[in-house]
Parts: C-alpha cells; structure tokens; sequence
C-alpha cells in the first residue's frame, strides 16, 4: 500500500490531511493576500525578516514578480524584494485571510 492517505474515515493515514496546509511564498498568485505562517533559516536570517516585518501572522501580498525569479511583495505597508531563494523559506496559508 503507498504511503498517501486513503481518505477512509477512521484510517491513521487520513489524519494527515486534517493539518492545516500551507506552500512557499514562491508558488503564490500575485495579487492575493495571504498569511505568513513560519519562515525558514537560520536564526539570524529569521530576526532580519521580522524586522522587515516579515514574521508570523503579518499579511502578505505578492504584488509583482521579477524576470530572475525573484518578487516584490507588500507587508505592513511597505514593499519588499526577495530573491527566489528567500521565497521559497517563506510560507503561506493556503486559506482566505480572515
């Protein structure tokens, strides 16, 4: 049997599926607003993003992409570029923000 889940009421696979979900700024849709919901790197990387104001539970909006990969997004009022790289470490809520 693979490792996926079944979809099966009361299978142990299909419990994973009731975690919340959520996918690297990279693959956002530009113009839609979303939630940041963890950053990875290391530390100092991750106190450098907060003070941009990019840490968790802040609104974030992908306003435009560049020819490199790279992106423009709007937090907290202020617009950001990020390299492909710093997309990827950033991740979203794939929900609606409330």
């Amino acid at each position: 049997m693979s490792s996926s889940a079944t979809g099966i009421p009361g299978d142990p696979e299909s419990v994973l599926d009731l975690r919340p979900v959520d996918e690297s700024l990279a693959s956002c849709v530009v113009d839609e607003e979303r939630v940041l919901v963890r950053a990875e790197g290391d530390l100092r990387m991750r106190r450098r993003l907060a003070a941009l104001g990019l840490r968790r539970g802040a609104p974030v909006t992908l306003m435009m992409r560049t020819a490199g990969g790279g992106a423009v997004v709007s937090v907290a009022g202020s617009r950001i570029a990020l390299d492909r790289s710093m997309l990827r470490s950033l991740h979203i809520s794939t929900g609606e923000v409330a």
